[in-house]
């Protein structure tokens, strides 16, 4: 007879599987500038364990939590029971990242060839390293080039990069006593 558990069992077994549905539960922590390393996992419940899971990531891998590979990104997980009365849980989690990338200014000065001038690269966060194309590692260096140069700094927080660059405009000496250049410096009374 139709729905008697004796004889159409495959009703009987379906109407417990449905009681019980499968869901999830997901969580992710932030990645930071070089990504890469954040997390991203998901809980299953109901249904009928044991779960399988399928993240859309590459490789693609098959575990509750996803590793190694998490940057900022949307990433979608599937999963599934043992039981046949509901389709897969296809589950949407984004991974952002916490992180936010510095920024640094550095001061743009003209000299007179044969004055040395202090470059300062200011952070808009500080506690970072600092790298100038001089190969100097603090925010202040003093130079002293003889014609126009660009200098590069790099600075790193955290794992969060940024690069700024700066010239230094140098303005040649004149030879001669009549004329006057913008290094010569006078005192009007």
């Amino acid at each position: 007879m139709p729905g008697d558990p004796i004889y159409d069992s495959g009703v009987f077994v379906d109407f417990l599987e449905c009681v019980n549905a499968l869901g999830t539960t997901v969580a992710s922590t932030p990645a930071s500038c070089n990504g890469n390393d954040g997390t991203a996992s998901v809980t299953a419940t109901g249904g009928i364990p044991t779960y399988t899971y399928s993240w859309n990531t590459t490789p693609v891998q098959s575990y509750s939590n996803s590793h190694g590979i998490i940057s900022r990104h949307i990433y979608e997980v599937t999963v599934d029971d043992q039981g046949a009365c509901t389709d897969p849980v296809v589950t949407s989690i984004e991974v952002v990242s916490d992180a936010t990338s510095p920024t640094i200014s550095i001061n743009n000065p003209t000299i007179c060839e044969g004055e040395s001038v202090i470059l300062t690269a200011t952070p808009s966060t500080s506690g970072g390293n600092y790298l100038w194309t001089t190969g100097e590692i603090t925010s202040s260096i003093t130079v002293s080039p003889n014609t126009s140069t660009t200098y590069n700094c790099d600075y790193d927080l955290n794992g969060c990069n940024t690069n700024e660059s700066t010239i230094v405009n140098v303005n040649p000496v004149a030879i001669g006593t009549d004329t006057q250049t913008a290094c010569d410096s006078y005192v009007w009374h």
